[in-house]
């Protein structure tokens, strides 16, 4: 399973990259904040289940089973540790300008929560997690399977849509007030409408179809899909949207 090593390098590695990317706007706080989250912070879990190993097990098994889950963790300890990461934050800088906002704590950490199962999913339990399990048996292993027309027609068709609809959306003049759905979001808006068509299909072609028909050649995009968007795309958003924008400054929220 992944240690402290595997998923340290992979937070500050994303934080890195967001921070030369945004020049700075994502700041070494943010990409400490997201990596530390993405290390300890679902494993928070496995300390209550050794604190309560000798008093109450089932308890302790409970709470390591709620919280060592990206939605449980969110819930159980988001808000907390987004008020922990901003009073360290501000303890550190000294009353600095540049600090991280409750908001900016908050996405932080749920996308290092997230994060955290990017890798533990695929290497934890030699590689036989549930998860790990389902998203293979969404492919086509049985056998080589047929070329279906609907199959290309249809698989091509929302391929193409993709590309063609992020391109035509990024040679759009954006509005220089910068509203909400402009630029990056309409892409990512776009994105999320054809990968849901396309694991529509890939759902009835996997649980609905009678007999089972293979939805992309042997492929498990439906499992794929459904990881990439939960596990990858879905914290490097939350990540994004925490960037700190010159012009409006790093405005603290009211929440302590």
């Amino acid at each position: 399973m992944p240690g402290p090593g595997s998923h340290l390098a992979y937070g500050l590695g994303v934080g890195a990259t967001f921070m030369h990317a945004s020049d700075g706007n994502f700041s070494h706080l943010h990409a400490l904040v997201f990596a530390m989250n993405g290390w300890l912070g679902p494993d928070i879990g496995s300390f209550f289940e050794w604190t309560l190993q000798g008093h109450s097990p089932k308890l302790g098994s409970f709470i390591m089973n709620f919280i060592h889950h990206p939605v449980g963790y969110a819930m159980a300890l988001g808000v907390p540790m987004a008020m922990f990461y901003k009073r360290f934050c501000n303890v550190l800088l000294a009353g600095a300008k540049k600090s991280l906002s409750f908001s900016q704590s908050a996405m932080l950490v749920t996308a290092g929560g997230f994060s955290h199962f990017a890798l533990d999913i695929p290497f934890e339990e030699d590689g036989a997690t549930n998860q790990q399990r389902w998203i293979l048996s969404t492919g086509w292993w049985s056998e080589k399977p047929a070329m279906d027309p609907t199959t290309v027609t249809i698989v091509g068709g929302l391929s193409l849509a993709m590309v063609v609809g992020f391109y035509r959306i990024s040679r759009t003049p954006t509005d220089k007030n910068g509203g909400v759905m402009e630029g990056p979001i309409k892409n990512h808006l776009w994105l999320a409408i054809i990968s849901g068509l396309y694991i529509l299909w890939c759902f009835y072609c996997v649980y609905m179809a009678t007999p089972r028909v293979p939805a992309v050649g042997e492929e498990a995009d439906l499992g794929v899909l459904y990881y990439v968007w939960i596990y990858i795309l879905l914290p490097l958003g939350l990540c994004s949207l925490s960037i700190s924008k010159k012009e409006t400054g790093n405005r603290e929220d009211s929440m302590v």
